[in-house]
């Protein structure tokens, strides 16, 4: 936009509710996942056709075919994120925000349902966070009630939040990822698939993009679906979820992506 007597490229990876901006030509657009592509292609957003439509808005500036450079997916430090060396504990993890669309009802549910117990761990960084989370209490305290045993981790703020973030996947039976939009990507999903944990998500955005069903996790529609995931996940192997993020979702892999998309055009 500002170079264009140098007829210089810019290229952009738009995510989330911030590709609602409108997109000038000039840009060459990188999406994290084909169904993100998808999306911003026919100006939907990640809330098109779900609950939160009507609170977030169903559309996007739509970006023309012309303009994406190309689709490559995110990625994390396979070299940091590595399995534990001792078996899981048997809890199930929520790592997020607690905004109502990333579905921490939902795994509340499946935990009362299930019998299990969840591990939260909230992302309390602004007052709106903190706020999202005060209002989930009341249903924190009926998901005991009815059957679940519920624990509140917070993470230090310090140079330690990775590693104790890192051991918290380790030892986690399955992350819970019970989404309710289209998310564009996930990295949590992929950090937790590196230390070879696997992952119980909602059928939405790009989930089965990440997920090989039966595999490294269990793509679900509903409530009881996950429930019956959580009685299945156990006997899936981590190793071999491991094996397979360090072929798709390690640095080196999408650096070597970027500087091919770019060499090209």
């Amino acid at each position: 936009w500002y170079h264009r007597e140098h007829q210089q490229k810019i290229v952009i990876v738009p995510n989330g509710v911030a590709s609602g901006y409108p997109r000038c030509g000039m840009y060459n657009v990188v999406v994290g996942s084909k169904k993100w592509k998808d999306l911003m292609l026919y100006g939907r957003s990640q809330f098109f056709g779900t609950a939160y439509a009507r609170q977030y808005g169903e559309t996007v500036w739509p970006v023309p075919e012309e303009d994406f450079l190309g689709i490559v997916p995110w990625a994390v430090d396979c070299n940091f994120y590595t399995p534990g060396e001792a078996a899981p504990d048997n809890y199930l993890c929520f790592l997020g925000r607690a905004t109502p669309y990333k579905g921490l009802a939902a795994a509340l549910q499946v935990a009362a349902k299930a019998k299990a117990h969840l591990k939260i761990v909230p992302a309390l960084q602004n007052p709106a966070h903190r706020k999202e989370f005060e209002d989930h209490k009341p249903l924190i305290e009926q998901a005991v009630k009815d059957g679940a045993r519920v624990e509140v981790v917070l993470l230090p703020m310090t140079s330690q939040h990775h590693v104790a973030k890192r051991e918290l996947y380790r030892r986690a039976k399955a992350l819970l990822f019970p989404v309710q939009a289209h998310e564009p990507f996930g990295l949590t999903i992929v950090e937790a698939l590196t230390t070879g944990t696997p992952v119980i998500g909602s059928n939405l955005g790009a989930l089965p993009e990440i997920i090989n069903q039966g595999q490294t996790g269990f793509l679900c529609h509903d409530i009881d679906e996950m429930v019956q995931a959580v009685a299945e996940v156990g006997a899936l192997d981590r190793r071999a979820i491991r094996d397979e993020s360090v072929e798709r979702w390690h640095y080196t892999r999408a650096a070597a992506d970027y500087l091919k998309l770019l060499a090209e055009k």
